[in-house]
């Protein structure tokens, strides 16, 4: 946490959806094109982790997206052509869930 006077005074765990908030907050507070904005949790990332498949829409690349509203709920989402959530319900759970 930072305070007024840009001072640290905590430090957090950042959940699951970190980056998703981060970059709606960009588009709705600080009114970044969405396209510009996406790239922070897309392309930008597969590019710096060097997998050249991962974070765009080509072919060739990995065929994941997820599918979202216009106010950013997440509706699908699609992993390696594999269908992972449909119209909100998770239909493939991972190896430790129920």
């Amino acid at each position: 946490m930072i305070t007024e006077k840009g001072e640290m005074v905590g430090l957090g765990v950042g959940g699951v959806d970190g980056n998703l908030i981060e970059t709606i907050r960009l588009i709705s507070d600080y009114k970044m094109p969405i396209e510009q904005a996406l790239l922070f949790t897309t392309k930008n990332v597969g590019d710096a982790l060097g997998l050249k498949d991962q974070g765009r829409v080509e072919v060739g690349a990995c065929a994941n997206a997820c599918l979202f509203t216009e106010d950013f709920t997440l509706t699908h989402v699609v992993a390696r052509g594999r269908v992972m959530m449909r119209d909100g319900e998770v239909v493939v759970k991972g190896t430790f869930e129920i």
